[in-house]
């Protein structure tokens, strides 16, 4: 009972799972930032109308920013 050796078909077969856990990882990471994206323009979103309602008094409200 000694060591096994290892074949070139392991080491194959363990690149197409890396492979496939990069890309899943890579998907993951694109959809992450899409979200803080989609929050990033939902918040200047709604202060871009705070201001344009007079509800926000830090900003000039008479400053058209589009």
């Amino acid at each position: 009972m000694g060591d096994q050796p290892v074949t070139r078909a392991d080491f194959d077969d363990l690149a197409t799972m890396v492979k496939a856990l990069s890309d899943k990882l890579t998907t993951l990471t694109t959809k992450g930032d899409d979200v803080a994206n989609n929050n990033r323009n939902y918040n200047s979103n709604k202060n871009n109308n705070n201001n344009r309602n007079g509800d926000n008094n830090r900003n000039n409200p008479s400053t058209d920013d589009s």
